[in-house]
This record gives structure tokens, sequence and C-alpha cells, in this order.
């Protein structure tokens, strides 16, 4: 899924890769196999295009995607967008090689949340509101699950499946996709996709969404790739294990863990 080639964005992220590396343009023509002043020459016709052995040579070189090259203003990125982009990045590559275990949240699973009285419910970005909406061209008001978006604020509903990750120390990373209930029937429903960690006792951190230019297409690719995901068998971390041991020709049980106080009888006698 590359993004449509951007002949400004790429050169200009040639001249400011090559000043963060530290690297001189005659070395990255060289090691891309192409001759010297090629990089001037190109970017100078307007109708010319860098061939793409070229583009992926330089990619390598810098090492970066060949997506980010061509469709992200790296220079124009600030520090935290940039952390955020390594993270979708790390996030897709890992994905790619089933290094991790995401589960699917699809809208039925929600349509079964319990709830109390003061709308929580048994998930943690879940309630339970009484919001308007349009209903056969009427303005109505019904309790409706909600998520309190950052993109569309509480009046936001789930649109198609979502993701969750669980992360160190209790910390869960969730993919929503969601869309915005509208207030009136002259404003339509729109939908996007909004990346966030929720971390216990601390509440929840909003990453991105698809309403940002810079981060649209890294993470609908970040979608795609999961949904794919789901599309072929996954086995967890201790199934696996089980399994390796017996391709191995290992057939014993694992000692059991030490005593941690040994000597201690198990109950007091008395």
């Amino acid at each position: 899924m590359t993004k449509r080639f951007d002949s400004d964005i790429f050169f200009k992220n040639i001249n400011y890769l090559l000043k963060e590396k530290g690297i001189k343009i005659g070395e990255l023509e060289s090691y891309a196999d192409v001759s010297t002043g090629y990089v001037s020459r190109v970017r100078k016709e307007e109708s010319a295009k860098p061939g793409i052995d070229f583009v992926v040579k330089v990619a390598d070189k810098f090492d970066v995607s060949v997506d980010d090259l061509i469709g992200v203003d790296m220079e124009g990125l600030t520090n935290t967008e940039a952390y955020i982009l390594d993270f979708l990045n790390k996030l897709i590559a890992d994905t790619k090689a089933e290094k991790m275990l995401w589960e699917k949240e699809s809208p039925s699973y929600f349509g079964t949340l319990n709830h109390d009285g003061f709308g929580n419910t048994d998930h943690p970005l879940i309630s339970l509101y009484k919001v308007k909406h349009v209903n056969d061209r009427m303005i109505v008001s019904s309790d409706m699950l909600t998520f309190n978006s950052d993109t569309f604020g509480i009046q936001t509903k789930i649109h198609g499946d979502c993701y969750n990750l669980a992360l160190k120390n209790g910390a869960t990373l969730y993919l929503m996709d969601i869309e915005s209930i509208p207030d009136s029937v002259d404003v339509l429903n729109s939908v996007a996709k909004e990346l966030l960690i929720y971390l216990p006792n601390s509440g929840r951190q909003f990453l991105c969404s698809t309403k940002s230019q810079t981060f649209e297409d890294k993470i609908n690719l970040l979608f795609a790739t999961i949904a794919d995901y789901f599309k072929h068998p996954q086995i967890k971390s201790d199934f696996r294990n089980v399994i390796d041991a017996f391709m191995s020709d290992d057939w014993r049980d694992d000692p059991a863990p030490e005593d941690p106080f040994p000597g201690y009888p198990e109950e007091p006698p008395f």
C-alpha cells in the first residue's frame, strides 16, 4: 500500500536526511548506482521522475520506509509526531511478522456490554449516554453506547471492527473504528480511525487519528494489516511453546517453580 509519489516531498526529504545523517549527495548516488548529479538533474526536470529502484535504494540508505520517504514531510514533523510515526511503523512491521497478539472487538461485542445506572460499562472506553441522533429524518434522543473520542467528542459511536493490543504494566493500545453521531439532519455522518492507549489509574492518552494528514495513510495501513492478520490462524505464546517443545522432541514436563520460602509449611501448624 505505497502512497502516490510526491516529487516535492521526496527531494525535500532527501535534503533533510542527508543533513541529519551526515551523508554527502555523491555517496548516496554511488550507493544507489546512479551517475553523479542524478538527483539534481531529475529534480530540475519537471516531467522526469526517479526510477523505483532509486527510490528503494534511497529508503534503504536512510533506513526509512518508502511510504514515509515519498509521502511524509519529515523535516516538518515535531519530535512527538516523529515519535508516533516510529511507533506506527513498528506496529505495522511487528504485526506483519506476527510478533503480537491483537484482539478484535466487533460492533456486536460492544452490544453485549453490561452497564450500570451511571452509564459505566465493562469496557474502559465505552459509556451509555442519552444522545441526539437522526432516525427516520427526525432528531430523536435515546440511550446509546458511545465512545468519547478526540476526533468527534462524546457524540461518537462504533462504526466497525476495533482492535486492541495488551502492552506492559497493564496498558492497552486501542485502534478504534468510529463514527460521529449527527445532531441535525443537515450534518452527514463522518467516520475515522483513532489510536490511543489506556492505562489503569492513569486514564487514556490519545495518539493520532485519520483526521490528521500526517498519519491518515499510516493508520489506514495499520488497520488493513491488522485486518489481514485476523484472516490467518493465530497461536498464543503458551501454546506455541508446547508445540515448539514437541517439534524438538521434548516430551518432558518443565520442572515446577522453586518454592520461594523453602522450609515453611504450606499452612500454619495450629
